[in-house]
């Protein structure tokens, strides 16, 4: 989680010390080492999609008996609008007004006049395809996907309770449609396999054709949510069987292929750099990189779930040594503790983990 914080930092390696940012030194980054360890780092946001979809999965086949689809529905709509709501406000009315010098106006204007032509789209979870070029606040693409993957997922949840094969039908008939549209849409549109972090992008993210096509739309962002929501379905599936369980040794292999798995998908898309680009290849991996990385990151979870992994001497390793508290001290979110329904409306936070990465270096007193 750290890694995606840190990468926008590199990614707009002045944006604490300068609102307008020197975005010129991205490209030049990208070029480095560390700069292909962050060129395509947006898969970790499909990293909160999945484990998203795995705590709805969990709390959704614990249910003994569904409670209503239309309060269910609601209940998530709430937790997710009210801060959005907050943040929304704040951008209209006051922002404008928490800073000053030469060049804020420069900053601020299309910032405000977004949110506050707009800010209606985003409390009706449509802002990302309903005058996306205009978006309030770009980086809440994520709260209306999250929406939507919910939204449907208790639908089809639902039409599998009452008729299981139909149910299940459709979801694998979703769960190909999320493979094969990105890559048609990628192919359709010319694009390219990634979303680049250029100079061009960060200098205006809503006028980038490929972040308004590809990037932020919930069908094309749909297949790590699904392969979390078939992870959740296998952790309640087997959970209780004793007989479902790994030794120590492939536990190992398991963390080290899904390691392996995911650091070849990642530089993967950046390896243009170094070869020719290949249309064919590109609009394979626009569609193929995602759910991999998913998989990946969901084997991880299953193998700590059924095998023996032990990560308290690495934990030791990384927070005791410096009297630094354990990450559930300070990211009780994290932690899917509670009942099945406390988990199933819980929400995870891919800003909590952005814009608060600093406590992980407080010390204890």
């Amino acid at each position: 989680m750290s890694k995606l914080s840190n990468g926008s930092g590199i990614k707009n390696p002045d944006a604490m010390d300068n609102p307008c940012g020197r975005c010129e030194r991205v490209d030049t980054e990208a070029q480095r080492v560390l700069g292909w360890l962050v060129l395509h780092d947006d898969l970790l946001v499909d990293t909160f999609f999945l484990i998203s979809a795995f705590l709805t999965a969990k709390a959704l086949f614990e249910f003994r008996t569904l409670p209503s689809i239309p309060l269910m529905i609601f209940r998530r709509y709430i937790r997710l609008v009210i801060g959005l709501a907050v943040v929304v406000f704040f951008m209209a009315a006051a922002f404008d007004h928490t800073g000053s010098g030469p060049l804020w106006n420069r900053f601020s204007d299309d910032e405000v006049a977004a949110c506050r032509d707009n800010w209606w789209l985003n409390l009706l979870m449509l802002s990302n395809y309903i005058k996306s070029g205009h978006m309030c606040l770009v980086m809440t693409w994520y709260i209306p996907c999250d929406f939507h993957f919910f939204v449907i997922t208790v639908i089809v949840f639902a039409l599998y309770k009452r008729c299981p094969t139909l149910g299940m039908i459709i979801a694998c008939v979703l769960a190909a449609a999320s493979i094969i549209i990105p890559g048609v849409i990628n192919y359709i549109n010319k694009l390219h396999a990634i979303q680049l972090f250029t100079y061009d992008f960060l200098s205006n993210p809503r006028g980038n054709r490929q972040f308004n096509i590809m990037y932020i739309k919930s069908h094309t962002r749909a297949a790590a949510y699904i392969v979390g929501l078939f992870a959740g379905y296998l952790f309640v599936k087997y959970k209780l069987k004793e007989t479902v369980k790994f030794s120590q040794k492939k536990s190992l292999m398991y963390i080290c292929a899904a390691l392996t798995v995911m650091v070849f998908i990642t530089f993967l898309g950046v390896s243009y750099q170094l070869r020719g680009y290949s249309e064919l290849e590109g609009n394979l991996y626009a569609a193929l990189n995602r759910p991999i990385w998913a998989a990946g990151v969901v084997l991880i979870i299953l193998t700590c779930a059924f095998g023996k992994v032990r990560f308290d001497y690495i934990e030791s390793l990384m927070f005791r040594q410096r009297g630094a508290r354990r990450v559930g001290e300070w990211f009780p979110e994290v932690v899917p503790m509670g009942t099945p329904q406390q988990v199933g409306i819980r929400r995870i936070s891919r800003p909590l983990y952005h814009h608060h990465q600093e406590y992980w270096n407080i010390e204890e007193p």
